[in-house]
């Protein structure tokens, strides 16, 4: 239980049938007042939030619908057996324990009351029912048609969070950008100059691992991590738009210039090369509901391909073919992104 995300009280939620991709709804007017609809009609009676219990239900939580200030209720006394009440989790039988699934069934939830010993069940084979049955030892979290999916209303990312410290490279290689040689035809010593102009392409990606589910597309404003000196860093005057869900791309164009010197009829061999790797880092994301400002959070992990550290190898290459003198040179280099603070 302690990996399952639960919302803050008015954060509203829509839940839907695992086995049927219907959600319920519960309103004051209308037949029926409480039932399950088709998911991809998105009813406005449809949105629920939960009331943590105190006390003895401490750990339990009620569901109240947002339209009709209604709670639901699992009894086995009289029909019908799952519905809605106006008494305000007033009876056990409104609170409930919310069982998350594991495996195939990871993020979504049984709703189980205690004090009556059912989970409710949504069913294909009557798809517009809501029932219940007894949740018997081993029962519970063991068919599809006792889960249901939280899909969250309408947030806005405030700001995003990383925890640099405990963000890692895991992995790291040199990658050539440049090779050029450089020949001295004449009898006399030659200094030359080097010059390389490349471009490599960054992408990143957000993955989401517990909290708030967003929609794929919303977007927020903030830097992402990047290797500087060793250290993975994030520009936190960046203002660029980050579009959560989709994977994105930046070019990285990388530009030095410096002298080199050759011997008489000898040729230089200047390597270009930079350190690319995979950086993971956790992340948290502070959303604010559109609707009520009631804020929540959402983790996971950022994944992105980044490069750094450029140097350049430099071969002398004497008259008679034979190689010598292997010397690194680090160079200030002028590194621009598109879309990218020049620092990454």
């Amino acid at each position: 239980m302690s990996d399952f995300y639960i919302p803050p009280e008015n954060i509203f939620f829509r839940l839907i049938g695992n086995d049927t991709a219907r959600a319920l709804f519960s309103r004051r007017t209308g037949t029926p007042g409480f039932g399950a609809h088709p998911a991809n009609d998105v009813l406005t009676s449809s949105w629920f939030s939960l009331v943590r219990g105190t006390g003895n239900r401490d750990g339990l939580f009620a569901i109240r619908g947002r339209e009709s200030g209604w709670v639901l209720y699992s009894r086995t006394a009289q029909l019908p057996l799952v519905g809605h009440d106006t008494e305000n989790g007033r009876y056990d039988d409104n609170w409930f324990r919310l069982q998350p699934g594991t495996g195939a069934w990871a993020g979504m939830v049984c709703l189980v009351v205690p004090s009556t010993n059912t989970v409710i069940v949504l069913r294909a084979s009557n798809p517009t029912l809501v029932t219940n049955y007894e949740a018997l030892p081993g029962v519970v979290g063991r068919y599809s048609d006792q889960f249901f999916a939280l899909d969250y209303e309408d947030m806005i990312i405030d700001r995003i969070e990383y925890n640099l410290s405990l963000g890692r490279i895991i992995s790291n290689t040199p990658r050539v950008l440049a090779s050029q040689t450089l020949h001295n035809q004449t009898s006399q010593p030659q200094q030359m100059i080097f010059e390389m102009e490349e471009s490599v392409t960054h992408t990143s990606s957000f993955e989401f691992s517990r909290g708030i589910t967003l929609s794929v597309g919303v977007t927020m404003s903030g830097g992402i991590p990047f290797i500087f000196d060793t250290e993975i860093r994030v520009d936190t005057s960046s203002t660029e738009t980050r579009t959560y869900g989709q994977e994105e791309s930046i070019t990285k164009t990388y530009k030095a210039t410096f002298p080199v010197n050759a011997g008489p009829y000898s040729s230089v061999r200047a390597v270009s090369r930079v350190n690319s790797g995979i950086l993971d880092v956790p992340y948290t994301l502070h959303l604010r509901s559109r609707s009520t400002n009631t804020q929540a959070t959402s983790h996971g992990t950022w994944r992105g391909v980044s490069t750094w550290e450029l140097t350049h190898t430099l071969t002398d290459i004497l008259p008679d073919g034979t190689e010598r003198e292997h010397r690194e040179v680090r160079v200030e280099a002028e590194n621009t992104a598109e879309g990218e603070n020049a620092a990454q």
